[in-house]
């Protein structure tokens, strides 16, 4: 398969920002997070070009070659993470949201993607990898019901 054909994934972490609450300065705990090296690891590499970005790591600028983001998000990181995908679905990018505010907030999440994965991320990114490439991506996927694919 050339490298033209191949699927060009980016998955991305947004960044976390100290905000204020009462006037009082908060900083969220930066612990590393092994949701992306777990996505990562479920990508299927035949076909499949990824990349993995962590703002909270390095910065990283929207790039018009993806074909497909996945992003994660917790609450605090929701905005980021709508702000970035409204920016790749301007561009046409097809882009997915997981994480627990998209597991709770579905039809809000819904508003910024063409996609969001209710639950755990892993066998659900799997198949919709697969149905991406086979032009049939649903716009919810249920990763609590998703077979383990080992």
């Amino acid at each position: 398969m050339e490298n033209d054909d191949y699927v060009k994934a980016v998955l991305i972490v947004p960044g976390r920002k100290a905000t204020r609450f009462n006037g009082t300065l908060l900083q969220l705990i930066n612990a590393y997070r092994l949701t992306m090296p777990t996505l990562a690891a479920h990508t299927p590499f035949e076909g499949v070009s990824l990349k993995v970005v962590d703002e909270n790591v390095e910065p990283f600028s929207i790039s018009k070659s993806a074909d497909i983001v996945g992003i994660t998000t917790m609450t605090p990181t929701a905005l980021r993470a709508y702000e970035i995908a409204d920016m790749y679905r301007t561009l046409g990018v097809k882009v997915v949201l997981g994480g627990i505010h998209p597991t709770v907030l579905p039809e809000e999440a819904l508003q910024h993607a063409d996609v969001i994965v209710k639950g755990p991320g892993g066998a659900a990114w799997q198949q919709i990898l697969k149905d991406f490439k086979q032009g049939q991506l649903k716009p919810v996927y249920d990763g609590f019901s998703m077979p383990n694919l080992n």
